[in-house]
């Protein structure tokens, strides 16, 4: 039996795990690792990294990042992309505005821009909202704790 040690929360003791002998050299890595964060559950929750849980992308590059595009999160290098259903889910305001005007349900002008309008605000709030960040690559540990490492650390009170 081997013993391996994870720091407490917030300078509390350490917890201690037994581990069998014969356990394989992933699931040992996988201990040693630092315990990743919460995903934060205020503003910037759905702009969060899926590999690092830190901050991946601003949120105009989120709107303007399709499921088809790929791009790298900002703290740990890793490729993300968003989920392919939400966010087609995501754009059915604006798609039924649109079937709205072809199908002369809306006549007026002055209806079909406040309509277009509205339906574009809603579709960006629902995207950024709703639309989840999605690993596009497996995650690489190495990668993730270099990105933690850079991070600035909260002083103990």
């Amino acid at each position: 039996m081997r013993r391996l040690s994870s720091p407490g929360l917030n300078g509390t003791d350490a917890a201690t795990v037994q581990v069998p002998a014969a356990s394989h050299r992933r699931s040992e890595k996988m201990a040693r690792m630092p315990a990743l964060k919460e995903q934060p559950s205020g503003n910037g929750a759905w702009l969060t990294c899926p590999h690092c849980g830190l901050a991946a992308v601003s949120a105009l590059a989120k709107l303007g990042l399709g499921w088809a595009r790929q791009v790298p999160c900002r703290a740990c290098g890793l490729r993300i992309t968003v989920a392919p259903l939400p966010a087609v889910v995501a754009m059915l305001p604006c798609a039924l505005v649109v079937l709205a005007v072809s199908l002369r349900w809306l006549r007026d002008p002055a209806t079909m821009v406040l309509a277009g309008v509205l339906s574009f605000v809603c579709m960006c709030a629902l995207y950024l909202w709703a639309v989840p960040l999605v690993r596009a690559q497996l995650t690489d540990a190495s990668a993730v704790a270099r990105a933690r490492e850079g991070e600035p650390q909260e002083a103990d009170a």
